[in-house]
């Protein structure tokens, strides 16, 4: 009896799984290809599987690309309502993660910055900044990008330059890293950088 409960337990874990990588594939697919909607509904879909499991930073990796999905699609005011609510839960919930919690802190500063609250996508930019460290990754180039615009904004064109110059220095190492793993590899897909247009818990949102 034990061993056929065992064998059940398996065979749902592997099928639940198995739902949710094909969730996550089906979401990418749909925001490569712009449908956005699409694709933030199938995030939320994989969160709420993710949630269910405590699978606590693998919910809050949906909700990051929830708000990046709601900025692509023209909706800052929606995204700054889950960057908040997601940032909050991420300081609840979450210990010792500041790469995340950087991430989270750029898309809010991004959604203050479509929103013309340019101040307020400062503060969030530049705390993001302090928390994404040494390490150089897609997400820290794009808040030096949010960066640049921010001081573009207020006529800083100096410091608006440098920081571009920063996240363009970063998405090419990485873009060089890449095609070097590639020919080391003798094959594989690369993954496309996105490009910044300013554009058991309880749940984040």
């Amino acid at each position: 009896m034990k061993y056929i409960l065992s064998i059940s337990v398996c065979l749902v874990l592997t099928y639940v799984g198995f739902a949710q990588g094909s969730l996550l594939k089906q979401a990418e697919a749909a925001k490569k290809n712009g449908q956005y909607e699409t694709s933030y509904d199938l995030y939320k879909q994989a969160g709420e599987v993710f949630l269910e499991q405590n699978a606590i930073l693998s919910y809050i990796e949906t909700h990051l690309e929830m708000i990046d999905c709601m900025l692509l699609n023209g909706d800052p005011f929606h995204a700054k309502s889950l960057a908040e609510n997601t940032l909050e839960y991420i300081t609840s919930e979450v210990e010792n993660s500041p790469s995340i919690k950087a991430r989270s802190q750029t898309l809010l500063g991004l959604s203050f910055l479509n929103l013309g609250r340019n101040d307020d996508a400062l503060e969030n930019l530049l705390e993001a900044e302090k928390l994404f460290g040494k390490d150089d990754t897609i997400e820290k180039a794009e808040c030096f990008n949010a960066l640049g615009l921010v001081y573009w904004n207020n006529g800083n064109k100096t410091l608006a330059l440098q920081y571009h110059e920063q996240a363009l220095s970063i998405r090419r190492q990485l873009l060089e890293k890449s095609t070097g793993l590639l020919k080391m590899s003798g094959g594989g897909r690369v993954r496309k950088n996105r490009v910044c247009e300013g554009s058991g818990g309880s749940e984040a949102g």
